[in-house]
């Protein structure tokens, strides 16, 4: 016999604080769980301007009671900007009364599965968008080289003075494994990719059969992901194809038509997140969100975050198209 209580046996939401507590404890488990990718190629950053160290220091010929002239590491002034990113999925009063608890929990799940995409989307925007070139001394958010003049000499190669261009078109729409050669060697003259190993190459899901047929012969297919993210929602990034060492990941939020290739062991691109730690990750909150009895009434949910490069010489994008012109690519996703 029915008491006149409707409870989770029903389905029916019996008690909205206990409901907030079980998304609450979910998101922080997905916060925890960062997208491989993130975690392969960033570096945490909680400052809008930062100064980053691009070239190493000179040594001279050692003179016996005389000093050798004084030098200061180069660095750029770059800038890191924090995005604001919100969804309005809110239940009224009325909805609740209805709604089963699977349904509040399917709305949890839904923005999980959204901030993964808008997360990554913000990711390659920042690594396929070419920018108007800074300099030195002068804070701007940077791409990777596009046209920069005072790029620092390393080794044998006397990069400053001479436009440095890491975007261009290849004048082809098919895939060689020369490609891939020929834009390690461009980082190589930055001191960047010295180790095809520590490299990535990142390519559209709908690339991986050309790039299959060019692939190592040593190389498999495999799978980066955390458990968490397996378990909630993406499956991870298809990885573990190689050409020349480096390792080729497929990933749908990768422009179609485009790749790059990246030095992931300098971690070129950073991830800018808020400085108090209460604001980072994927958050819920509204008007009424410390009510003792309606708190998912209006509830939203929020991600602040922002990409930018850190590195620039870390990285080369290139399109597959008939020109030599590299155009940005277009996202679904619109930018903050």
């Amino acid at each position: 016999m029915s008491n006149g209580m409707i409870g989770y046996t029903q389905g029916y939401i019996a008690d909205q604080t206990q409901l907030l507590q079980a998304i609450v404890d979910g998101l922080a488990v997905w916060n925890k769980s960062e997208d491989p990718l993130v975690s392969l190629l960033c570096a945490e950053e909680t400052r809008e301007i930062a100064r980053v160290a691009q070239a190493p220091l000179t040594f001279q010929p050692h003179g016996d009671g005389a000093n050798p002239d004084a030098q200061k590491q180069t660095y750029r002034l770059l800038q890191f900007p924090l995005s604001s990113y919100s969804l309005s999925a809110p239940f009224t009063k009325l909805g609740l009364q209805d709604a089963l608890a699977d349904d509040v929990i399917a709305t949890a799940n839904g923005a999980m599965a959204g901030d993964a995409e808008r997360v990554t989307c913000e990711l390659m925007r920042a690594i396929f968008t070419k920018r108007t070139a800074g300099s030195v001394g002068t804070a701007y958010q940077a791409g990777f080289f596009n046209g920069e003049t005072d790029a620092p000499n390393y080794g044998n190669f006397s990069n400053y003075g001479s436009a440095a261009n890491h975007y261009a078109g290849l004048n082809t729409t098919t895939f060689a494994k020369s490609q891939i050669v020929a834009a390690v060697e461009a980082m190589n003259k930055f001191g960047y990719g010295m180790n095809p190993s520590t490299c990535v190459a990142l390519f559209n899901t709908d690339q991986k059969s050309g790039v299959s047929a060019v692939m190592d012969s040593t190389a498999s297919i495999g799978i980066i992901a955390t458990p968490e993210r397996i378990r909630a929602l993406d499956q991870g990034v298809q990885a573990d194809i190689r050409i020349e060492g480096v390792r080729c990941i497929f990933h749908p939020w990768v422009p179609s038509g485009y790749f790059a290739v990246i030095d992931a062991a300098t971690k070129p691109l950073a991830k800018r997140v808020h400085p108090n730690p209460e604001y980072r990750g994927l958050m819920i909150d509204g008007p009424n969100i410390s009510s003792p009895r309606d708190p998912l009434v209006g509830a939203e949910y929020l991600r602040r975050v922002g990409f930018a490069v850190r590195h620039l010489g870390a990285g080369v994008c290139r399109q597959l198209v008939g020109s030599t012109t590299y155009t940005n690519p277009t996202f679904r996703l619109t930018a903050a």
